[in-house]
């Protein structure tokens, strides 16, 4: 019964990140290159747009492992550069 749950808690787990890598890739890609492309080759690109987003999201994640402090210190830290440097 223990690996049953253990496979459906990760199933759940990779569908709501397939689910937001593709949303996400494709509202950026929406927004790069608004109907510029035929139906057909939006396919391709989208694809290919999709493996770029996702490298992006995960080599982040390593990067940030890699870091010291947490994820809220980084996020102080790059808002106060934000703000001071306006």
């Amino acid at each position: 019964m223990t690996g049953l749950f253990v496979a459906a808690v990760y199933s759940a787990t990779l569908s709501s990140l397939s689910t937001g890598l593709n949303s996400g890739a494709t509202v950026f890609f929406k927004s790069i290159i608004p109907n510029r492309v035929s139906e057909q080759n939006m396919v391709k690109y989208i694809r290919v747009f999709i493996v770029l987003y996702g490298s992006i999201i995960t080599g982040g994640a390593l990067l940030l492992q890699v870091l010291p402090g947490s994820v809220i210190g980084l996020t102080y830290m790059i808002s106060g550069y934000v703000i001071l440097n306006k």
